[in-house]
């Protein structure tokens, strides 16, 4: 057996769709065919689906019939197409949702329905904590790339002559920092739009080196996606999935995350 892998960190932990959807075990539910009291229930808990629970198990559920109008609610049957595997990864399920247009799934195995989650469900610690390792480990690695190539010289005039006023701070407070001999390195200071920054700055290197790599660059900058993404999951009391756009989003992140690192790692 190969150790070596319990020795090595990934923030590509799994993450699974049980870990973030609600079982059937907590779950609130209807246990026989109502459609005023599971309307009732739906508006005071904001529920879109509601589980009709039965001696037979879970074959029925209710439903809005737009997202978040819980003025006409249908009863409809538990297909194939409204079930996953318990054990489909996050990355996965975001997919499925945005090439299906559906943002609620039964959670099952091969027997029977053992949960539920949909796009409200996104927003909980565990989402929360898994898109910020991915962030953060899209900073380090491309402040690492950019610690390779570039001068420290070259990346504090860079940081002195922009419009940025965070980046013109950076470089003054390193300039402090220099003084009384507690620098580190420049690149430690980085972050997002410094980033991006400077990867505008050294678009003719990175061309020679990795030029792939610049058409992610708009995306680092302050307002745009990482840059807003990471704020979001920081503040966990903001919603981040809160519709299709959203999960196309967080989509792009993680996929520019794993292409990025493939680059910078050839």
């Amino acid at each position: 057996m190969d150790v070596r892998k319990y020795f090595e960190y990934s923030p590509d932990l799994e993450l699974t769709v049980a870990q973030i959807g609600i079982n059937k075990w907590d779950w609130v539910f209807i246990d026989a065919e109502n459609a005023k009291k599971a309307q009732d229930e739906m508006l005071k808990n904001r529920f879109d689906i509601l589980p009709l629970e039965g001696l037979g198990g879970v074959e029925k559920y209710y439903k809005t019939e737009s997202w978040g109008d819980f003025s006409k609610i249908t009863l409809q049957n538990i297909t194939r197409d409204d079930s996953i595997y318990y054990r489909l990864s996050f990355i996965d399920l975001i997919r499925k949702m945005l090439s299906e247009k559906k943002y609620f799934y039964f959670l099952s195995d091969s027997k029977e329905i053992l949960g539920l989650i949909s796009l409200n469900n996104l927003n909980c610690l565990a989402v929360y904590n898994y898109i910020y390792q991915i962030t953060a480990s899209l900073e380090l690695v491309v402040s690492q790339y950019l610690q390779n190539l570039l001068e420290e010289e070259f990346v504090i005039n860079v940081l002195k002559k922009t419009g940025d006023k965070q980046a013109n701070t950076i470089a003054d407070n390193f300039e402090k920092l220099k003084v009384s001999n507690n620098e580190n390195s420049i690149f430690h200071h980085l972050f997002f739009p410094t980033i991006g920054t400077l990867l505008n700055y050294s678009q003719e290197l990175i061309q020679r080196d990795c030029p792939e790599l610049i058409k992610y660059r708009k995306n680092f900058c302050a307002g745009n996606l990482y840059w807003e993404i990471r704020n979001t999951v920081s503040h966990p009391v903001k919603p981040l999935f809160v519709n299709e756009e959203s999960v196309q989003k967080v989509n792009i992140l993680i996929s520019d995350y794993i292409e990025i690192k493939n680059l910078l790692s050839k």
